[in-house]
């Protein structure tokens, strides 16, 4: 493993080094809501609790920012990794105003809709604690609305030499492993 940590060192540092601008300055804050993850009070105050999201309080800046806060580090690993990836692959085609745009506007939609969803919840059990006990953060969302994008900018799927996967298979196989985490119950919010 020791001798291959200089060349994954510099495969990294020039992948870092071809990704645009918006990808690393979105990427930097991500890593430091993460750090912000360990205040209780930045947890309130940056991830969208929804009753706290629509009037008499109305804190509406938990839109843009409930998706800078990750709570474990795999998350902002995995989320970096998207990132980047989703970086090389659609916004050469896009470019990086329409790349941070569909960002804002992908988790600004999420968190307006869960917080309805809980509200709808709240309706139904009249459960006060899933108004104001849950907290809503991370780029889930955006990580469904990148596979949805990814889909449908990518050609149909085919066979790779090279692998035994699917083209359709690779592009996904970060969402899955997400996804398959979050149904064993390794994440929040």
């Amino acid at each position: 493993m020791s001798k291959n940590l200089p060349y994954l060192s510099s495969q990294l540092g020039a992948l870092l080094k071809n990704t645009s601008i918006s990808v690393k300055v979105i990427c930097l804050v991500l890593c430091c809501g993460y750090f912000l993850s360990f205040s209780d009070v930045a947890i309130l105050g940056l991830s969208v609790t929804p009753g706290y999201f629509n009037p008499p309080h109305f804190w509406v800046w938990t839109a843009l920012t409930h998706c800078f806060l990750e709570i474990h580090f795999w998350e902002v690993v995995v989320d970096i990794f998207t990132l980047v990836l989703v970086g090389k692959l659609i916004e050469p085609l896009w470019g990086a105003l329409e790349m941070v745009t569909f960002f804002f506007i992908v988790n600004t939609g999420v968190a307006v809709l869960s917080a309805f969803f809980y509200y709808l919840l709240y309706m139904f059990t009249f459960n006060a604690e899933l108004l104001f006990e849950v907290h809503i953060h991370g780029l889930s969302g955006y990580l469904a609305g990148v596979s949805v994008a990814v889909k449908q900018v990518m050609p149909d799927p085919h066979h790779c030499p090279d692998s035994h996967w699917e083209n359709h298979e690779q592009k996904y196989s970060t969402v899955r492993f997400r996804s398959d985490l979050h149904n064993v119950g390794n994440r929040n919010g």
